[in-house]
């Protein structure tokens, strides 16, 4: 079986070494490549996906075109209007994201609670509305999102860069921080301070300069890395369709 990585970019990805890890441990026979699409061809994707794999996962900045490519989309999909894994089946294509997931299971795994919370999201793409959906889920009190082009919405508040205040949980979904660009941080320490827990989905670094500015200020500070790993096993159970028995301490 075949399956790959759909993005712009890819050098940073840890994806291939970790499915590859995850097919070994299963014994599952197939390979996992990196495919990077100029944007100037996203409006064929799936098409040329559909001749070269069994399945792929996205990533930025194509979650949200692919969603609209699908056949049809699962119920976590609908909800959060982008996708990060596919399925061939039968010539039909099947979208799923298993970023949400992926971020709940990173929050349990690290003991963070976010019920009854006042959560910050930076960024507004693909990953943005997988974690909203995600804390709407979870129970949290209050979610905003902030963008460089906030867009009125009438059932979530977004805002943009300057009117962010404090708040108990920030979660950065945006690319800023991750390598190579890894001495840039998408908000300053005099923000930062005024959030008790730092959340970077951002896996490599595994210490972003966020995280690094919110440790320095005692704060709790977790990478990405968790989440890409849950969600690269779910996204392995749906193209295998079955459970999977994982060892993650050996991932």
């Amino acid at each position: 079986m075949k399956f790959g990585l759909v993005g712009e970019k890819l050098s940073h990805s840890f994806s291939p070494q970790l499915h590859k890890k995850i097919m070994d441990q299963c014994k599952i026979e197939g390979e996992y490549g990196l495919f990077e699409f100029e944007k100037k061809m996203k409006d064929n994707i799936l098409e040329i996906m559909k001749k070269k794999v069994d399945g792929f996962n996205v990533t930025i900045p194509y979650k949200e075109t692919v969603f609209h490519q699908v056949d049809y989309l699962g119920e976590e999909s609908k909800k959060i209007g982008a996708i990060n894994t596919v399925l061939f089946r039968d010539g039909k294509s099947y979208g799923y994201n298993t970023d949400y997931f992926g971020f709940i299971e990173m929050l349990r795994k690290n003991n963070i609670s976010v019920k009854n919370k006042s959560c910050y999201i930076l960024g507004s793409g693909g990953a943005s509305k997988a974690v909203q959906v995600a804390l709407e889920t979870l129970g949290a009190d209050e979610i905003i999102i902030v963008s460089r082009t906030p867009k009125v919405d009438g059932k979530i508040k977004m805002i943009n860069y300057d009117d962010i205040s404090s708040g108990d949980i920030l979660i950065n979904t945006t690319p800023i921080g991750m390598y190579p660009n890894i001495n840039e941080s998408p908000v300053d320490e005099n923000i930062i301070k005024e959030f008790k827990v730092i959340v970077d989905i951002i896996y490599n670094p595994r210490e972003t300069k966020l995280m690094k500015i919110a440790r320095e200020n005692r704060l709790i500070a977790i990478n990405g890395l968790d989440m890409l790993i849950e969600q690269g096993i779910k996204a392995q159970e749906i193209w295998q369709g079955k459970k999977l028995s994982i060892n993650i301490d050996e991932i």
